[in-house]
């Protein structure tokens, strides 16, 4: 076996092997998160909540999507990432009352461009986030990355009273695979319903992209197959052909007869 050979197969145990191993697990994912219903686990409290703090970072990113068959076009938008405080304000729930809580990142984008000419490889040149002097603008918002839907139009103020949702059970095993909760007693200000959502159709990305794996690390076996064949055939031709050439020397060379001078 030669070299070529061994690194077919090699990466053909690679492929299928991880596609495999992701597709059972995006399949056994979504089978346990097929029957889960977000409102059997988590409670809206409508205007329940009130901001008091918030941790703002944002940053010009290039994005690629599709627009229409063998197209597609770049733009720049701005995202920003919100991590968000707040108490929880009902004096009939004395466990949680007026304590402080830390919320999951919220993921939002703004003032979309698109670029006719784009590099690909370096930092975007155009400053999508500020104007007017480092003035942050607010318009423009758009649906957020990551299943991430506004806890407020833009940027919440401190003192803006928003909705909330808190678990309904105690077992947390029931929602910690998929909700993100920011902090232990998984008290929210993003809809869990997204979440939910979100984590179903990352199971299901994943056992696709296993099939595709799989699939890919088959091709691969078959091509490995049919060139190693190939090669053997030709090594075996030439082998005998070079025979024949010998054989074919050794009878027009007699013992005994002196070469000419």
């Amino acid at each position: 076996m030669n070299a070529p050979f061994l690194i077919g197969i090699g990466l053909t145990v690679i492929l299928v092997g991880s596609g495999i191993f992701m597709t059972v697990r995006g399949n056994t994912t979504g089978s346990s998160l097929a029957n889960v219903k977000d409102d059997s686990l988590f409670l809206l409290l409508e205007q329940s909540c009130t901001i008091t703090g918030a941790e703002h970072s944002f940053d010009t990113k290039r994005r690629t999507r599709s627009c229409g068959s063998d197209c597609s076009e770049t733009y720049y938008v701005c995202e920003d990432q919100v991590r968000y405080t707040f108490v929880y304000d009902n004096p009939n729930d004395r466990c949680i009352n007026n304590t402080e809580y830390s919320s999951r990142v919220s993921i939002t984008e703004r003032n979309e461009e698109r670029v006719t000419f784009d590099l690909g490889f370096t930092d975007p040149d155009i400053d999508r986030c500020t104007v007017n002097q480092d003035t942050i603008e607010y318009q423009g918002y758009v649906a957020g990355t990551s299943s991430s839907p506004f806890v407020c139009y833009g940027i919440c103020e401190n003192g803006t009273r928003v909705d909330c949702w808190k678990p309904i059970t105690t077992r947390t095993g029931d929602y910690e695979n998929w909700a993100d909760c920011g902090n232990d007693e998984c008290l929210k200000l993003v809809n869990p319903k997204y979440e939910l959502e979100a984590a179903q159709e990352g199971a299901e990305v994943q056992a696709m992209l296993g099939y595709f794996l799989i699939g890919l690390g088959v091709a691969v076996s078959i091509f490995t197959i049919i060139a190693w064949f190939c090669c053997c055939s030709g090594a075996k031709e030439n082998n005998a052909t070079t025979k024949n050439d010998n054989n074919d020397s050794n009878e027009d060379y007699c013992p005994g007869e002196k070469e000419e001078l």
